[in-house]
Protein backbone atom coordinates (compact mmCIF):
# COMPACT_ATOMS: atom_id res chain seq x y z
CA UNK A 1 0.00 0.00 0.00
CA UNK A 2 1.44 3.31 -0.66
CA UNK A 3 0.84 6.00 2.24
CA UNK A 4 0.59 9.93 1.91
CA UNK A 5 2.27 9.95 5.09
CA UNK A 6 4.67 8.08 7.36
CA UNK A 7 6.40 9.29 10.78
CA UNK A 8 9.73 8.05 11.76
CA UNK A 9 9.67 4.27 13.72
CA UNK A 10 9.10 4.60 17.48
CA UNK A 11 9.18 1.33 19.27
CA UNK A 12 9.27 -0.14 15.97
CA UNK A 13 5.89 0.84 14.80
CA UNK A 14 5.31 4.27 12.59
CA UNK A 15 2.35 5.81 12.21
CA UNK A 16 0.69 6.38 8.42
CA UNK A 17 -1.78 7.97 6.73
CA UNK A 18 -4.05 8.23 3.91
CA UNK A 19 -6.45 10.65 3.00
CA UNK A 20 -6.45 11.90 7.02
CA UNK A 21 -6.84 8.73 8.25
CA UNK A 22 -4.45 6.78 10.54
CA UNK A 23 -2.76 3.17 11.54
CA UNK A 24 0.43 1.76 12.60
CA UNK A 25 2.63 -0.35 10.68
CA UNK A 26 5.80 -2.10 11.81
CA UNK A 27 9.54 -2.28 10.64
CA UNK A 28 8.56 -5.41 8.32
CA UNK A 29 5.75 -2.30 6.16
CA UNK A 30 3.15 -5.25 7.89
CA UNK A 31 -0.36 -3.23 8.89
CA UNK A 32 -0.42 -3.62 12.20
CA UNK A 33 -4.11 -1.26 12.89
CA UNK A 34 -6.12 -0.49 9.83
CA UNK A 35 -6.44 3.36 8.63
CA UNK A 36 -9.40 4.44 11.00
CA UNK A 37 -7.78 6.74 13.20
CA UNK A 38 -8.62 10.54 12.88
CA UNK A 39 -5.44 11.15 14.82
CA UNK A 40 -2.70 8.68 15.96
CA UNK A 41 0.81 9.71 17.61
CA UNK A 42 3.94 7.51 18.48
CA UNK A 43 4.82 4.86 20.90
CA UNK A 44 5.89 5.54 24.21
CA UNK A 45 5.74 2.67 26.97
CA UNK A 46 4.51 0.47 24.47
CA UNK A 47 1.05 2.40 23.98
CA UNK A 48 0.16 5.15 21.14
CA UNK A 49 -2.44 7.67 21.92
CA UNK A 50 -5.01 7.72 19.39
CA UNK A 51 -8.20 9.44 18.22
CA UNK A 52 -11.49 7.23 16.77
CA UNK A 53 -14.56 8.89 16.71
CA UNK A 54 -14.18 12.08 18.68
CA UNK A 55 -12.84 9.91 21.69
CA UNK A 56 -8.85 9.31 22.18
CA UNK A 57 -7.97 5.91 23.37
CA UNK A 58 -4.91 3.55 23.38
CA UNK A 59 -3.49 0.76 21.10
CA UNK A 60 -0.96 -1.55 22.13
CA UNK A 61 1.77 -3.04 19.70
CA UNK A 62 -0.67 -5.59 18.83
CA UNK A 63 -3.06 -3.11 17.39
CA UNK A 64 -5.47 -3.91 19.92
CA UNK A 65 -7.43 -0.88 21.70
CA UNK A 66 -7.05 0.19 25.39
CA UNK A 67 -9.61 2.21 27.33
CA UNK A 68 -7.90 5.06 30.30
Amino acid sequence: MIYDEIDSFSEGMAVVGVDNKYGFINKMGKPITPLIYENARFFEDGMAKVLKDGEMKYVDINGKELLY
